[in-house]
């Protein structure tokens, strides 16, 4: 995790298969565990009427995700974040609006 863009932006990397899945607009959303150092870092503290991280400046708004192999990445609008609350401390489900697509856009299928 990492945080950039005067702390507006939350940046997680995905192994290829979860990584087209949700550049695709097929899984809009990601479950991170987020350890207490972290957190602590960067100084983000998890606003529940917000349902949004907020830092020093103001809420994360942004989100981009970069595929572990290629190095390319995609950014989204954060909608939603919210703690998972299933037995594991600090597990977070960040949403994100997906970008608008053409209905003969083809979508990638992972041989897997």
């Amino acid at each position: 995790m990492e945080i950039i863009d005067n702390e507006n932006t939350i940046v997680f990397r995905s192994i290829p298969e979860n990584y087209y899945a949700e550049l695709s607009g097929n899984k809009c959303n990601t479950v991170r565990v987020i350890p207490i150092e972290e957190l602590d870092k960067y100084d983000i503290h998890y606003i529940e009427a917000l349902r949004m991280f907020v830092t020093s400046n103001g809420v994360i708004r942004e989100i981009i995700i970069v595929n572990t192999e290629e190095e390319t990445g995609f950014g989204r609008s954060l909608t939603d974040v919210r703690p998972l609350n299933q037995g594991i401390e600090n597990q977070y489900v960040f949403s994100w609006k997906p970008e608008k697509r053409e209905s003969d856009d083809l979508l990638y299928i992972s041989d897997a």
